[in-house]
């Protein structure tokens, strides 16, 4: 067998706006949907297969834009873009409307053919880095490597593993500091030749299906991942508790363990808002059916730890115990719920439970009658679920490529629903969770997934070790999934496999209360990971840092809002904001990352009592200290055993709140601004109720915080913008930093007298109201 290279043709037809082109080698079709997005799928059948995507959410695009021929190509200029289809050699080339290429096809040819495999090049520009690709290892910048897109349980994962448990074939592309996106819509193994062992193209590659991809334009980041989000769906609102710190081990049991521990932590008033329960809560690992024998009560258990503000997540696996007399085998069974083979028998599989059978997720039906078997679970308490093995992952590794699987009435093999599987598990658990908790917000996290899993899930990075560069490369991986759609991502602090140094487990806990998932988990027979584990030093500054990640939800909340509503990232590489700074992209400094819009985290190497930081453009403050720094330098940063250098950019107002032993303990009547000067800004303060779907109604507030801040004069004012939602803040607490001296305040056009002057820091208390003028002499 042979590669078969896409070859010159005349057999150009335009239909309405696409482009179709028979070749040699099949058949190719372009269609520009929007001013920067452009859709290309190639077949080798003799025609396109039905359109249809787990993935795609958005197809109500309406382009104008046509293209016109000419002698010697089609091209299609819109608002943003020139898309020119050369006819010989036969290439797609996508240029700004200055004519400088963005990304074009190889001369040599655009496409092969090599048996059920598809590939495309690409041209490899010298300026030419790669991003995102989902829960990657290695380096932030994937350039000059390869990857293969197949969800894979391989615990331990070390450095350089590849692939792991979740498949986002999407990647940001920057060419001459300007971005771009691609995303290869095919649930098949797929693979990513980012120029390894050569520089002259990189290339993507299918095993079966077509070629469909999706090509965006930025051209900074922040317009490529919004558009590559608005085409497969941003994430819905959180549960506010879901952002608190959640403790996890394999295992907790029986109850009463599981009581103790959560008292222990109101005892030792170290906040804590979700205990996970690892796979002995259930009867001989039988999926929705309690260990009777450990958890007698469950709604009992559940309702103790609700008075604590505690609440219960349990893991939920795929496998069905085979055991007909078990009412969840019994029920799949007799409604043709399970994964068959091709002549109509039952595929089993071997995991915790045993000989076991597993639901066709990508059958409708299917995912009903999962989502029915929340019930009992959300009857006895619990509130959220923690999808594991969904790989999915059997002790042979996988299922044999020849089982079946509905595929939304499409019947395909295993091949097309393996990367898919664990995405519509989590689907259909979210849908559940929906349907039974009466309004209020499911929370989900799982293992595998694939693009859109941020519509249903939470995804944490598996099971890592407990070692430094464990805890170095998380801090990466977390930036990679998050320029992939993915906010609501972490890893296990502290290392689910092995046990943490102390000095490893502290650093690794203040890093995790800066991610958007904020969990440690340790694997059984190993030494406990609750924050008391390690001695009173340790846990003092663990109870520190974990009350600061509490002071800091309405901030965190709020960049939650704009992954909702934007698409936006929490977390954020340190070239999100500063595309052209050629030291943002350097492997050095792949380390930092925003948290947020305002907040600059440094990870720091363990044993390490000062760190090389890098300050983008702008003036910066230590969150801490507050000391100030002129960016766009290196500096030497404190890191010892109880700091994590975190900096804050200038004209950035940070609402806070004061810390709660849960995220529900105090009504939220209290209000903190802290204001850091230094340039005149605009910014955006985000409420609703935290935990019900009202926010939909029109039941939330924004207000607009404006800092206009000169030389002699501050003026702040913040303005209700948008929303219904009835406030409870009664009391807002601003403090101004970088202030020696402040004469003629006014609040509202009234002289206000009530404020102090302390150490730099100017500190008025007032009354809210939907709107608040400031204005300080200086």
């Amino acid at each position: 067998m042979e590669f078969s290279f896409l070859s010159n043709t005349n057999l150009f037809n335009l239909i309405n706006s696409d482009l179709y082109i028979q070749t040699n080698i099949g058949k190719l079709k372009i269609n520009v949907l929007a001013d920067d997005i452009v859709r290309v799928r190639f077949t080798t059948k003799e025609d396109f297969e039905k359109d249809f995507s787990y993935a795609v959410v958005k197809n109500d695009f309406s382009q104008n834009s046509q293209f016109i021929e000419n002698e010697n190509s089609f091209i299609c200029q819109t608002e943003k873009i020139i898309v020119e289809v050369n006819k010989s050699p036969l290439k797609i080339i996508f240029k700004d409307l200055d004519n400088n290429i963005i990304s074009q096809d190889m001369d040599f040819s655009s496409i092969s053919v090599y048996g059920n495999e598809i590939t495309a090049y690409k041209e490899l520009d010298n300026s030419e880095k790669f991003f995102g690709l989902g829960e990657k290892t290695g380096n932030l910048d994937k350039r000059g490597k390869s990857f293969k897109m197949w969800n894979t349980d391989f615990p331990a994962y070390g450095l350089r593993q590849d692939p792991l448990y979740v498949s986002i074939p999407f990647f940001i592309g920057m060419r001459n500091h300007k971005a771009y996106g691609y995303f290869l819509d095919n649930t098949y193994e797929t693979f990513f030749d980012m120029g390894a062992s050569q520089e002259k193209y990189y290339s993507f590659s299918v095993k079966g299906g077509e070629l469909n991809y999706y090509f965006f334009y930025g051209s900074d980041v922040k317009t490529v991942v919004k558009n590559y989000t608005d085409l497969t769906g941003k994430p819905p609102m959180p549960p506010l508790y879901s952002l608190g710190y959640q403790q996890c081990r394999w295992s907790y049991n029986p109850d009463s363990q599981v009581e103790n521990i959560v008292k222990t932590f109101r005892d030792k008033k170290i906040p804590l808002d979700i205990i996970y329960l690892d796979i002995d809560w259930m009867e001989g690992y039988r999926v929705f059916k309690w260990n009777e024998k450990d958890f007698s009560d469950p709604l009992k258990l559940s309702k103790n730890l609700d008075d604590l503000g505690v609440k219960i997540v349990t893991i939920i696996d795929p496998g069905v115990k085979v055991d007909e007399n078990y009412f969840v085998c019994k029920s799949g069974l007799e409604n043709n719920h399970f994964v068959k083979y091709p002549d109509g028998g039952l595929y089993k599989g071997e995991v915790w439970a045993g000989e076991s059978y597993f639901p066709d997720f990508t059958k409708p039906q299917t995912r009903s009658w999962w989502a029915d078997l929340f019930k009992e679970m959300i009857d006895c308490g619990v509130k959220g679920f923690w999808n594991d093995m969904n790989e999915p992952a059997v002790w042979g590794q996988t299922f044999p490529d020849i089982t079946q699987f509905n595929y939304d009435g499409l019947n395909k093999s295993h091949k097309a629903a393996h990367n898919i599987y664990g995405m519509q598990m989590a689907r259909s658990s979210y849908e559940g969770s929906k349907k039974y908790l009466n309004g209020l917000r499911p929370f989900i996290v799982t293992r595998a997934a694939y693009s859109g899993i941020q519509r249903y899930s939470a995804v944490w990075t598996g099971d890592n070790e407990s070692k430094e560069n464990d805890y170095l490369q998380g801090s990466v991986m977390v930036q990679g999934l998050s320029l992939s759609g993915v906010s609501f991502c972490g890893p296990d602090i502290g290392g689910f496999d092995g046990e943490p140094s102390k000095e490893l487990f502290e650093k690794w806990l203040q890093l995790g209360s800066f991610t958007p998932f904020f969990r440690t988990h340790s694997m059984k027979n190993t030494k406990s990971q609750e924050p008391w584990s390690y001695g009173e030093d340790v846990e003092s500054n663990a109870r520190e840092m974990i009350k600061n990640r509490y002071k800091l939800l309405p901030y965190i909340y709020n960049s939650f809002y704009q992954a909702h509503k934007f698409g936006t990232p929490i977390v954020k590489p340190l070239f999100w904001f500063n595309q052209n700074d050629e030291n943002c992209y350097n492997e050095g400094n792949q380390l930092q990352y925003y948290f947020g819009d305002s907040l600059l985290v440094c990870t720091p190497k363990i044993h390490q009592d000062y760190t090389k930081v890098y300050l983008p453009e702008g003036n910066w403050y230590e969150i801490d200290t507050k000391e100030k720094h002129i960016g766009k330098q290196y500096i030497i940063s404190a890191s010892g055993k109880s700091r994590l250098p975190v900096f804050v950019s200038e004209g950035s107002i940070i609402p806070m709140r004061e810390s709660q032993d849960y995220t529900g303990q105090n009504e939220f009547n209290y209000l903190e601004l802290h204001v850091y000067r230094g340039k005149n800004t605009i910014s955006y303060f985000y409420e609703d109720d935290g935990n019900t779907f009202n926010y939909e109604n029109n039941q939330f507030l924004i207000r607009e915080l404006i800092l206009n801040d000169s030389f002699d004069n501050l003026e702040i004012n913040m303005n209700h913008l948008e929303g219904d939602f009835k406030t409870k803040i009664k009391n807002i607490k601003i403090f101004i930093y970088n202030i020696s001296k402040a004469t003629n305040v006014l609040v509202n056009k009234k002289v206000f007298n009530d404020y102090q002057l302390i150490s730099n820091t100017v500190i008025l208390e007032i009354k809210e109201k939907n709107k608040i003028s400031i204005k300080l002499s200086i």
